[in-house]
């Protein structure tokens, strides 16, 4: 009986088996199936159409580049919690880039609030939003007053240094007043914002004030005599200048005579940039950064390769304003004539740059972040596609600390165009707090470059 079972159900499995292979080999012959399977022949396509076989094999299009609004919404969004809840500083910076400094100062609550209950810094960014624009209206002189008689001397100085920029007679008394100022540095810009100034009147208040100081504050108040073409300040800088035993002083006085625009400075100067004393090469390096001329282009290349590295800072900055051709071939002669770090820093600049995994090692471990963020702003202007190329590999590097990413994307938001928007979007929808801040204001500061004079996409 067991037996009989046993051979029962072989059998019934041995049939079940063939009519399923046999039905998969009707429907395999069937022409719809095999149709489905095939790769579409040529002589199936419509005239003109590509083989989908063929674009299979091409490589895959671009991503399409990052919407501008969306950008500038989630950006929005970012700067508007910082407004709300962030530490003063961030949301004095999200209010300039939500509002700019033409905003009719709507902001004046939050600039009473800095200046109340914010340290130094705080209240420093508020006083550049407050004047940062270029001119003062009427209803925001009351806040002018209170930047003026801050507590701390640099908030102090800064503010009549931007308040000279204005040129409005109406903060004359201000200048004069802070002549006498408790604070010698104060006393010092004052002097120098009357000398720019170019006023005849002003001459007596100056030279009056100048018995009473001595040093670098007496040599600012003859610098502000020699921009007025007194004889009498001039010939206090050419002492001072010419007395090797002044050492700091003696450098001073010689680039305050550079910066006057007097003739035949440059040679003494440039002379300074190898003298023993490390301060001294270093205040006639920054003179040299701020004001020689773009022919004079072997000074810069000096500068870039041998210079302290707060006058490459400077001169980072003032070359941008350079031509293509001046600042290509200031580069890679500096390039030539560096050594060590400096030389891997300038190399971003030479026929065969180094990779991303190569420099960021060496820009971490001697703290060059900053240095190279102006350096990296150089390159975006003279070769954008390396220069966009280089901020990529470096902001997506796994070595590549915060540090040197915020001085990425405060390069993009310095020289970035609407190209390098895609950049900032990674940072933009990341988790790290500060680098979806600065990643925001770098959105906001390319889009309003890109259209000064229409509204920001997404508003």
């Amino acid at each position: 009986m067991k037996s009989s079972l046993n051979v029962i159900y072989r059998t019934s499995t041995f049939c079940f088996l063939f009519l399923m292979v046999a039905f998969l080999a009707l429907a395999l012959s069937g022409p719809s199936f095999h149709r489905s399977w095939q790769e579409p022949q040529i002589s199936d396509l419509p005239s003109g159409s590509p083989s989908p076989g063929l674009a299979s094999m091409c490589s895959p299009s671009p991503p399409a580049p990052p919407d501008p609004g969306a950008l500038a919404s989630k950006a929005s969004l970012i700067l508007k919690e910082k407004l709300e809840r962030g530490p003063y500083r961030e949301r004095i910076a999200s209010a300039r880039a939500l509002y700019g400094n033409d905003a009719s100062f709507e902001m004046s609550g939050l600039f009473m609030e800095t200046f109340h209950k914010g340290n130094v810094l705080d209240r420093m960014m508020a006083m550049e939003w407050l004047l940062g624009g270029g001119h003062v209206d009427p209803g925001q002189e009351k806040l002018v007053k209170i930047v003026l008689q801050d507590g701390a001397y640099a908030v102090r100085e800064r503010a009549l240094f931007y308040l000279s920029l204005t040129g409005d007679s109406r903060f004359l008394p201000c200048f004069r007043k802070a002549l006498s100022d408790d604070d010698y540095y104060v006393r010092s810009s004052a002097a120098r914002s009357l000398g720019r100034r170019g006023k005849p009147e002003d001459v007596p208040a100056l030279g009056e004030r100048m018995e009473y100081e001595n040093g670098w504050t007496r040599l600012c108040f003859a610098q502000a005599l020699a921009m007025q073409g007194n004889q009498r300040g001039k010939k206090i800088l050419e002492r001072i200048s010419s007395d090797q035993s002044m050492g700091k002083l003696s450098a001073y006085a010689l680039g305050m005579r550079f910066e006057t625009g007097e003739k035949g400075v440059l040679p003494l100067l440039v002379k300074k940039l190898s003298d023993r004393d490390d301060r001294v090469r270093e205040i006639a390096g920054r003179y040299l950064a701020k004001f020689a001329p773009e022919e004079e282009m072997a000074v810069y290349v000096t500068l870039f390769s041998t210079g302290d590295l707060q006058s490459l800072r400077i001169a980072a900055s003032r070359v941008q304003a350079f031509s293509d051709d001046s600042l290509s071939a200031i580069m890679k002669e500096a390039f030539k004539k560096a050594s060590g770090a400096r030389k891997t820093l300038l190399s971003v600049f030479s026929e065969s740059p180094p990779e991303a995994k190569a420099l960021v090692p060496v820009i971490q471990s001697d703290c060059l972040e900053d240095y190279f963020g102006g350096l990296l702003g150089l390159l975006l202007s003279v070769d954008r596609e390396r220069g966009a190329a280089l901020a990529d590999s470096i902001l997506s590097l796994p070595g590549t600390g915060p540090v040197l990413k915020l001085a990425v994307l405060d390069a993009l938001a310095g020289q970035g165009t609407a190209g390098e928007l895609g950049l900032l979007e990674p940072s933009l929808s990341g988790d790290d707090d500060p680098l979806r801040f600065h990643a925001a204001l770098a959105v906001f500061s390319i889009l309003s470059r890109g259209a000064a004079s229409s509204p920001l996409p997404g508003e």
